[in-house]
């Protein structure tokens, strides 16, 4: 290259001569700069080092460009939170099993149900249940035939003036009732009252000349007399 580094080492006469640097000289170089053939101005004659023209050339460069950071890349959104569960359905409450519909009530059914229960009782010897059979049995359905029996019940428990009483009431809700006749026979003739007995045995075989009972009770007739 003209006007290598090394070419303007010393001093040299003629138009490139340096001047050494004294003061009255640095003011005129300052205000006539002159240009090297190696491109810098040179201001008051001194010759640039080899370091200063180095770095020079150094500074003349464009600077690098540095590789750009990548730019952060922004999170996510966060993912919403997940949503409640739902609370289970509660479970239906358990159904309540058909109620049986109401008996209909039948008081003959009943009625004779605890008219033979009394019986049974009767025949056993356990007459005070009998008694409280047959008054259940009246409860639902006075009849001859019900008092007859508490009638019967009262006389074997040794309740004789109940047993009397018992069977009137009978008489009079149905005189006709045979078995009624035949009980208050039985129940005069255990008082003494012979009389009374025969009459009511008469009206017995009266009402049922050929019942189970007529034969006994002719008998006993037989005896009155």
């Amino acid at each position: 290259m003209a006007g290598s580094i090394g070419s303007g080492i010393g001093n040299l006469g003629g138009a490139g001569e340096y001047k050494r640097n004294t003061p009255g000289a640095k003011k005129e170089a300052d205000s006539n700069p002159q240009v090297g053939n190696d491109g810098f101005v040179r201001s008051g004659g001194a010759l640039p080092s080899q370091e200063q023209l180095f770095e020079a050339r150094i500074e003349s460069q464009p600077a690098a460009e540095k590789p750009s950071e990548p730019t952060a890349q922004a999170a996510p959104p966060a993912a919403p939170p997940p949503a409640a569960a739902e609370p289970a359905a509660a479970a239906p409450p358990p159904e309540k099993p058909a109620a049986e519909p109401p008996r209909q009530a039948n008081p003959e059914a009943d009625y004779r149900k605890l008219l033979a229960s009394a019986g049974r009782k009767y025949e056993l010897g356990r007459f005070n249940e009998a008694i409280a059979d047959y008054k259940r049995a009246l409860a639902v359905k006075p009849t001859a035939a019900a008092h007859t029996g508490l009638a019967r019940a009262l006389y074997d428990a040794n309740r004789t003036d109940e047993a009397v009483r018992e069977v009137k009431v009978a008489l009079d809700e149905d005189p006709r009732y045979a078995p009624a006749w035949l009980m208050l026979g039985e129940l005069n003739q255990a008082q003494g009252k012979k009389a009374a007995a025969k009459a009511a045995y008469e009206k017995f075989l009266a009402l049922s000349p050929k019942g189970e009972q007529a034969r006994a009770v002719r008998e006993i007739l037989s005896k009155l007399r």
